[in-house]
């Protein structure tokens, strides 16, 4: 992991900069086209990419977590390039990463964008790229997500100014004041967690993959979770995808094997806050709606009591503590 400071001499001072459009295509795929663009535009986005490398120096690193959160304007996440998965599971963001890392790495190859297919405004994203000025011509990437262009309201006059004011009418391209992700060889600096997860993350597959989450889970804690039990929690899971995510998540730890039913029923019995839903005899578990969330939080350890004012608690993120 790079420190602070490392961030901050990363060298973007090269002559060369591409800049790019990219979207999600019909198979969810990333993908992109190069922009043509004035000296002074690209002085410009360079200028704020060094000024996001400046406000990465002023921040404090932390291992990219799905748990955790960050303290705005404190924090970054770091998450390594060095292992990706190379067929990455359902939802898991590994391909998508590397499809805008090969798309940043062909962007010279890349066909320019339309001033048409700019105006429909079904684009996701823009990246600029520089190159460092030394030896090695080492390139980094500055994400931005982008939500289509921006238009005059009823409110919201725009006008440019030339010998006279004249309205803007046409939809313009606004780009922000920073970005949201910086991209290098080894690693990715992640200030705006929503932006990585917009991008890297695909819903739509996360929730097809639900089903072989549940399958998963019956299997390793050995319980055998009954047909409506399964089809309750995909229906949940589905209109809710935060417990998607959260089911994802469970499909990777290691302890579930050792989660019983006396052990999850303790885990109940702790805490009489909870909502009902949930039932517990010798012929299994059955789930309602609204005991999906609390199984799920259960098995993820989310729920505790504060050990001085003895209130119950459900954790909506956390951090793990790390040996000294």
């Amino acid at each position: 992991m790079r420190t602070s400071a490392a961030w901050a001499d990363i060298d973007i001072g090269g002559e060369s900069i591409d800049l790019l459009l990219g979207w999600r295509d019909g198979r969810k795929h990333l993908q992109a086209l190069r922009i043509e663009f004035a000296a002074a535009l690209g002085a410009e986005l360079r200028g704020i990419a060094a000024a996001t490398l400046d406000r990465i120096a002023a921040m404090a690193p932390i291992d990219y977590d799905t748990t955790a959160t960050l303290v705005d304007d404190e924090e970054f996440f770091s998450f390594s390039l060095d292992e990706l998965a190379a067929a990455a599971a359902p939802g898991e963001p590994d391909a998508h990463i590397t499809q805008l890392l090969q798309l940043i790495a062909r962007s010279a190859t890349l066909d320019t964008v339309l001033p048409r297919q700019m105006r429909d405004g079904t684009f996701l994203f823009y990246v600029l790229i520089c190159e460092s000025a030394g030896p090695g011509r080492h390139r980094t990437a500055f994400v931005r997500l982008q939500h289509g262009l921006r238009v005059a309201s009823a409110h919201r006059i725009l006008a440019t100014f030339g010998e006279r004011l004249n309205r803007v009418g046409d939809p313009v391209f606004a780009f922000a004041e920073e970005f949201d992700l910086v991209v290098t060889a080894d690693e990715i600096a992640i200030l705006k967690p929503d932006t990585f997860l917009r991008l890297f993350t695909d819903l739509e597959l996360l929730t097809k993959a639900t089903p072989d989450f549940v399958d998963h889970i019956s299997e390793a804690l050995g319980l055998d979770l009954a047909a409506p039990v399964k089809d309750t929690i995909i229906a949940v899971c589905a209109k809710r995808p935060s417990y998607a995510k959260l089911l994802k998540r469970l499909n990777s730890v290691d302890y579930l094997p050792k989660v019983t039913l006396a052990s999850l029923q303790a885990e109940i019995d702790k805490f009489p806050e909870l909502p009902e839903g949930i039932q517990i005899d010798e012929s299994g578990i059955v789930l309602s709606d609204q005991g999906v969330p609390t199984f799920l939080e259960i098995l993820d350890q989310r729920i505790w009591r504060g050990p001085f004012d003895d209130s119950s608690r459900v954790a909506t993120a956390y951090r793990r503590l790390r040996p000294r």
